[in-house]
């Protein structure tokens, strides 16, 4: 389980590189689940699968923005005057 959303997004690149190195030596995606994944994450299948189409490039900006924006909406004691 991740603490927040950035720790999220960093486990799911990680079950997305492994996924990715071992999908090129031939090898189906539940056998890469089963004997990769499942025990390292302790995921579900649907959730690995789910894990593999998201985009994790898209929401790391996403979140990003979301975090500059409140970053400089907020005011400070020192910004009053």
């Amino acid at each position: 389980m991740a603490y927040n959303q950035n720790n999220l997004l960093n486990e799911i690149e990680e079950v997305q590189q492994i996924y990715s190195k071992h999908i090129q030596e031939g090898v189906t995606a539940e056998f890469i689940f089963n004997n990769y994944i499942k025990n390292i994450y302790h995921i579900s299948r649907t959730t690995f699968f789910t894990y593999l189409k998201r985009n994790v490039a898209k929401e790391r900006r996403l979140l990003k923005e979301k975090e500059d924006a409140k970053r400089n909406s907020q005011p400070t004691l020192f910004d009053m005057q």
